[in-house]
């Protein structure tokens, strides 16, 4: 700024005043005072570019359980870095976040979207975990009689997980059955957990007798014995099974 004087002379002067400019956008006429005179001139304010974002501060949540927990960003903050310098700070909340996928066990990047900038970071997935099974339907036939084999129709098992879910399960175990009369104690065994229950065998009974094969003899003589070889007695019993045997009378 330079000061002239009547004497004809000048002089380049510091101790001046400006007025009339403020940051906002659009044009801006600067008066510049000096003693009680003035000048101005203009000057143009235009919008500062976003050039770049970063997560500066992960969410305090980092890890989900899968199938169950929803994306949580509080106490996440990205930070925005302008042309004029800057380099506010905001909510991770304020911005876009996609990506987020809690059906897949590991880790997840999601994406985040603010001003037309992106960048990511990374969340972790974990597998839900079995807590226990449950025999929540027992099979049709909890009564057997000696001898029978174990009958799953109707058995509903339900395994249920440490992420509020649970599913119906097939591909169980089932041990404990044995077809000796007495009650017996089912075990059915999913991953590492196991319900149970009770049948209860009742000894087989004699239904009918027959002779599924004749004796290969059929003609006597007056005064012989009779001759049982080649014959075959068959007993049949009340578990639908049967056997051949040979402590009969004849």
């Amino acid at each position: 700024v330079t000061a002239f004087y009547d004497n004809d002379t000048s002089e380049v002067v510091t101790d001046y005043k400006v007025e009339g400019y403020t940051s906002t956008i659009g044009t801006k006429t600067i008066t510049v005072t000096y003693g009680e005179k003035t000048d101005t001139f203009e000057v143009v304010v235009v919008e500062k570019t976003l050039l770049s974002i970063e997560v500066t501060k992960l969410p305090e949540k980092t890890e989900y359980l899968e199938a169950k927990d929803a994306l949580d960003l509080a106490g996440g903050e990205i930070t925005l870095h302008y042309d004029n310098g800057t380099a506010p700070v905001i909510a991770l909340s304020e911005a876009v976040v996609a990506g987020f996928d809690n059906l897949t066990v590991g880790d997840n990047l999601l994406t985040v979207t603010y001003g037309g900038k992106t960048c990511t970071f990374t969340v972790q997935i974990k597998a839900k975990t079995l807590t226990s099974i449950k025999v929540t339907a027992k099979p049709n036939k909890l009564q057997y009689i000696e001898g029978n084999a174990f009958d799953e129709t109707g058995m509903v098992v339900t395994a249920y997980y440490d992420n509020d879910t649970s599913e119906v399960v097939t591909d169980y175990k089932v041990e404990g059955f044995e077809s000796t009369p007495g009650t017996k104690t089912v075990t059915v065994i999913y991953g590492e957990k196991t319900d149970s229950f009770e049948v209860e065998i009742a000894v087989k009974s004699l239904v009918s007798i027959k002779v599924t094969t004749k004796p290969t003899k059929l003609q006597y003589i007056e005064g012989n014995e009779f001759d049982p070889t080649g014959m075959v007695v068959t007993a049949f019993y009340d578990n639908d099974t049967s056997e051949v045997v040979t402590d009969y009378k004849v």
